[in-house]
């Protein structure tokens, strides 16, 4: 199933303070299509180790600055493989556990 949402990319960065650094956040939001992944792309992420759930395809492939963290509904994910494919980008990923959360 495929639905259209807006999508935020998050982009962390560590910023000296002195002898300290403070991570920061970038937030960008993006409109992307919401799928599902097929079996056969869950069965060969399994193969890897990889439990990606989600696909969300952006339509330009500028909108994607290799953020690795995407939030959507609430949730966190983790961007497990990139693929491009004409004008679009498709970003697997599977849910973060939060212990690495943004």
């Amino acid at each position: 199933m495929y639905r259209a949402a807006e999508i935020t990319l998050l982009t962390e960065a560590r910023i000296a303070h002195g002898i300290h650094e403070a991570p920061t956040i970038t937030e960008r939001q993006v409109f992307a299509t919401v799928s599902s992944l097929s079996e056969r792309e869950r069965e060969q992420a399994r193969s890897m180790g990889l439990a990606p759930e989600i696909v969300f395809v952006l339509r330009l492939q500028d909108d994607y600055q290799n953020e690795k963290k995407i939030l959507w509904q609430g949730e966190e994910y983790l961007v497990s493989f990139v693929n491009t494919s004409g004008d679009m980008l498709r970003l697997t990923a599977e849910r973060s556990n939060h212990a690495d959360s943004v």
